[in-house]
């Protein structure tokens, strides 16, 4: 409850949400990562491939 020094406020239901442009922020963040991991997996797997390995730095 939010207080007021008129008195307690009473709060409203919103009247416009953005659910779209939520699902459109999550899916767009879960690509990104999907690909960082993807990349960085490639990475070590070329890195151990060719015996550079021991120079890798996590």
């Amino acid at each position: 409850m939010l207080t007021d020094p008129d008195g307690p406020l009473t709060l409203q239901d919103a009247d416009r949400v953005d659910s779209g442009g939520k699902l459109t922020a999550l899916v767009l963040g879960v690509t990104g990562w999907t690909a960082i991991a993807l990349l960085a997996g490639w990475r070590g797997h070329v890195r151990r491939r060719t015996g550079r390995d021991d120079t890798l730095v996590i």
